[in-house]
């Protein structure tokens, strides 16, 4: 256990520095990847830990080690991916414009560098962090593993209240869009009705009309006011996840997340 909880977490930094880099390169900026805010994509962690457990017994057979690695990490990232999605209503990455796509979680293109990717891992990088792992006395690797499972735990926490206070957010503004709607069509009928009077030249039922139009006027400008307030409120690590999953999308309130991204991202 100690000897796996020490790969889990040195490919889930190497695979978080992977994600850095490959980010830097198209965008020109650093930008933290990742579901968490420390620097570590667990599912890099998960996948690399699946194959070598796995696939160990042939490691000297290339062939087999390519098509293993493809199912195996394709099969974590599908889990992973489904998971998040109906834990948070979130897509967190999308391949649906990927030819040869499964949902959107996975792409036959990714599948198969990943495949090409292990490959390298344990040609070249494994027999590293092994030696790496070995050269720290076990009595100090053991201190220093309960401190990086603590951190790790703690950032999952903040992490997922993170989530879960962006999700109440996008409910509450969606509710009062959906209100805002409303009043406005209430507003549009009752000015129709108050055109349609006109031609009567009811007065008394025309100004009744008037001040009910105007009553609903100062609701709606106070809707719009809440509504502007609520996607304007700070969630801490909210613009960290918009950037680390820039084609992060969900089926839920849509307009409303759109919105609130083009904010975040534009502060």
């Amino acid at each position: 256990m100690y000897l796996y909880l020490y790969l889990f977490f040195v490919y889930a930094f190497l695979g978080w520095c992977t994600e850095v880099i490959y980010s830097a390169l198209h965008t020109g900026k650093f930008v933290n990847r990742g579901f968490l805010n420390g620097p570590i994509c667990p599912i890099y962690g998960v996948g690399i830990l699946s194959v070598y457990k796995l696939l160990n017994s042939v490691m000297s057979n290339k062939i087999y080690l390519f098509i293993g690695s493809v199912i195996l990490t394709s099969t974590v990232e599908l889990i992973t991916g489904f998971i998040l999605e109906k834990l948070f209503h979130k897509k967190w990455w999308d391949y649906s414009n990927m030819p040869l796509n499964i949902g959107g979680y996975i792409c036959l293109k990714f599948s198969l560098k990943w495949g090409l990717a292990c490959i390298m891992v344990f040609e070249i990088v494994h027999p590293v962090v092994l030696n790496f792992i070995s050269f720290i006395p076990r009595n100090i690797g053991s201190i220093i593993l309960y401190l990086l499972l603590n951190i790790f735990f703690i950032d999952i926490i903040a992490t997922v209240q993170s989530v879960i206070k962006v999700n109440k957010k996008l409910k509450l503004a969606y509710e009062i869009s959906k209100e805002i709607r409303k009043v406005s069509d209430e507003i549009g009928a009752k000015i129709s009705k108050g055109s349609l009077l006109l031609i009567e030249k009811n007065e008394e039922i025309i100004s009744e009309l008037d001040r009910k139009v105007e009553s609903k006027k100062q609701q709606l400008e106070s809707l719009k006011e809440k509504y502007e307030m609520i996607l304007d409120k700070k969630i801490a690590g909210e613009r960290r996840l918009f950037r680390a999953f820039p084609k992060m999308n969900t089926k839920r309130y849509k307009e409303t997340f759109e919105e609130l991204k083009r904010r975040v991202l534009n502060k």
